[in-house]
């Protein structure tokens, strides 16, 4: 995992939204595969680390 280079305060905090994010997101799946959480739990980790890429994804483009 790299750290993120530029000084950009709203693209720091957005770069570390996403990687804990995709952390949480590689748990809940983990979990999700062995059938000990259920598919409205999934969901809403998916769609939260969807959304935190998508956050980083404008910040990168705002550099």
């Amino acid at each position: 995992m790299t750290k993120a280079t530029t000084g950009s305060a709203a693209y720091e905090k957005a770069y570390q939204l996403f990687i804990a994010a995709g952390k949480k997101f590689q748990a809940v799946t983990a979990l999700y595969q062995e059938r000990k959480i259920g598919d409205d739990q999934y969901l809403k980790a998916r769609r939260i680390y969807l959304e935190a890429h998508e956050q980083f994804d404008i910040a990168e483009a705002n550099e």
